[in-house]
């Protein structure tokens, strides 16, 4: 592992800490979680949460982490990213599509952002929080955790037509216009 600087320390500390108290409240509602440490491909702590959720109680991993290109020695903002994989084994047909859905989604969903990156085929979401250390840690984490509610309420109602463009069954705007969403872009 890469040698960190001490202000790269400090914050890596600050965000454990966080991570960990986030990780005890995800755990004591009864969920599966994982805090990784920092590695040579990623220079931060990482936390997975799996959920299960209704109606078919499908399991969605959501990473958090928090992202130092921002930090600097006594800046009390920091910004966490919660992160799903949507898929990674984007047909490379499903890409124009994936693609065009994604805009179309991102136009009317004012959470988070979906995408993808092509050259390694996956699709994903991922939302940004700025938080506020000046305040009291337990208001930060709910802050987090009633973002990830809104979060996976988004993806669920989404996750039908992800699935449809991803198998190549329908176009994006055909998937759409079959979504209880359709009323956003087609009234």
């Amino acid at each position: 592992m890469k040698a960190f600087s001490v202000v790269n320390r400090d914050f890596l500390i600050l965000t454990k800490t966080f991570l960990q108290k986030l990780e005890g409240n995800f755990k004591f509602g009864g969920l599966e979680t994982k805090l990784f440490d920092p590695s040579e491909q990623e220079n931060f702590y990482s936390l997975v949460v799996r959920f299960f959720v209704p109606p078919k109680f499908k399991q969605m991993d959501l990473q958090f982490n928090f992202i130092d290109d921002l930090f600097e020695g006594g800046n009390r903002f920091f910004i966490l990213q919660i992160y799903y994989g949507i898929s990674d084994e984007v047909p490379k047909e499903a890409m124009p599509e994936i693609n065009e859905l994604c805009k179309l989604i991102n136009s009317r969903v004012p959470l988070g952002q979906f995408g993808q990156m092509e050259e390694i085929s996956n699709a994903y979401f991922k939302h940004n929080i700025i938080l506020d250390f000046t305040y009291d840690e337990n208001h930060n984490v709910e802050i987090v955790e009633t973002s990830t509610k809104m979060i996976l309420n988004i993806l669920e109602n989404f996750r039908l037509t992800f699935s449809q463009v991803l198998e190549g069954k329908q176009t994006a705007v055909e998937a759409l216009k079959e979504s209880k969403f359709a009323y956003m872009w087609f009234s």
